[in-house]
C-alpha cells in the first residue's frame, strides 16, 4: 500500500537527519490519514490516485502561497515555501512510480 511505502520514506529520511523533507512528508501523511479516515467512514481504502491528487494539492497550496510571499515582499517566507514546492515534487514523483 502507498502509504506504508510512505511511512518507509519517513523513517529514511529521519535517519538521514532530513528535518525539513521530514516536516513536508509529515504533513503530507497527515492529509493522507485524514483522507483514509474519511474514506473508512464508507468502507473504502485510499488508492494510490487519490495519494497522488492530496500531493498535487499540497504542492498547488505551496506554489500559491510561495507567490503570495513574494508579492508581499517577504522573501524568507517565499524560499521556504518554494523549497517545499521542490520537496512535494520529489515525493510527487516517488508517489507516481510505487
Amino acid at each position: 500500500m502507498i502509504t506504508t511505502k510512505l511511512q518507509k520514506k519517513l523513517l529514511e529520511l529521519q535517519k538521514a537527519g532530513d528535518k525539513e523533507k521530514v516536516s513536508v512528508l509529515r504533513y503530507l501523511l497527515s492529509q493522507v490519514k485524514n483522507k483514509e479516515i474519511e474514506l473508512r467512514a464508507n468502507g473504502e481504502k485510499i488508492s494510490k490516485e487519490q495519494v497522488v491528487a492530496i500531493t498535487e494539492k499540497q504542492l498547488k497550496q505551496r506554489k500559491e502561497t510561495a507567490q503570495l510571499y513574494k508579492d508581499a515582499g517577504r522573501d524568507d517566507l517565499a524560499e521556504k515555501d518554494q523549497r517545499e514546492v521542490e520537496i512535494l515534487s520529489e515525493l510527487l514523483k516517488y508517489v507516481k512510480s510505487q
